[in-house]
């Protein structure tokens, strides 16, 4: 739950700054494209306070974004101390790639690991197998949309973690045809 708590609050947070952005480029004001979130209100909060009708239209807008970003701080604080006091999602954090919000919810997606008997199962529960019409495997399912979450993050948990090409020959022409995802059914 507090995953989904952390992603819903920066999703609202970056859907206020994108419609903050498009009220500026109305009024012909563009901001640098590569504006991260911590540094957005220093730089906005000036150009709007320089203005007085748009002090009046996007101040608000800004504060309530503040308010969010600073909520998704706290969240994602409790994120990390969350995973750093968990010894799996330490190990799994090892890995190259792998940060304490992927460890997370690859420990939540595989919350009991003594019910698979293989580690290829993990995948097949997850979700990350190929659709029913696949030209690579015909006896695959589709995963449900309240899956996706946890899938993505465990395809990139894969991804980055399996063995490389040099390891499995066949792995980059099935990913260059098929995509990852397909590269990653070969590896199992």
């Amino acid at each position: 739950m507090l995953l989904t708590s952390r992603r819903t609050v920066l999703d609202k947070c970056i859907d206020l700054e994108n419609e903050i952005r498009g009220l500026f480029k109305i009024f012909g004001i563009k901001l640098p494209p590569k504006l991260g979130h911590g540094s957005f209100d220093k730089t906005v909060r000036a150009v709007i306070e320089a203005d007085e009708k748009l002090s009046h239209a996007l101040l608000p807008m800004l504060d309530a974004r503040l308010v969010l970003y600073e909520t998704f701080r706290v969240l994602d604080n409790r994120t990390c101390h969350l995973a750093w006091g968990d010894k799996i999602c330490e190990r799994l954090m090892t890995a190259p790639g792998v940060g304490y919000v992927t460890a997370l919810t690859f420990k939540s997606g595989v919350d009991d690991p003594t019910r698979f008997k293989r580690s290829r199962t993990v995948a097949a529960h997850s979700g990350l197998t190929l659709g029913a019409r696949s030209p690579v495997n015909s006896t695959s399912t589709v995963i449900s949309p309240k899956q996706a979450m946890p899938k993505s993050f465990l395809a990139v948990l894969l991804i980055r973690v399996t063995p490389t090409a040099e390891h499995r020959p066949g792995n980059t022409k099935v990913a260059a045809r098929l995509g990852n995802i397909a590269a990653l059914n070969c590896v199992f």
